[in-house]
């Protein structure tokens, strides 16, 4: 099985860090409008309940989403999995 993590915005080391981007994120117009988490009630809520932990494996990718639209971030997904069409 694979596992995909998916972060957008720079690097981050560790859940900490990641939370604290995500927080300064979490109401962007762009976010509401794809119907993400809101708030930041409703992030600390998700980052609870599922482990968003970023960790290197053999069987993990990872896909840099800062200034791509969706359609680059699938097809780079699609490269890389060598899925078929």
């Amino acid at each position: 099985m694979m596992n995909l993590v998916f972060l957008h915005g720079p690097p981050a080391a560790g859940k900490f860090t990641i939370a604290k981007e995500l927080e300064q994120r979490v109401s962007l117009p762009p976010r509401v409008a794809m119907g993400k988490v809101t708030s930041i009630e409703g992030l600390h809520k998700q980052l609870s309940n599922w482990n968003c932990t970023p960790v290197p494996r053999d069987n993990c990718i990872t896909i840099v989403t800062t200034n791509k639209q969706p359609i680059q971030c699938a097809e780079e997904i699609i490269e890389i999995l060598k899925l078929k069409r």
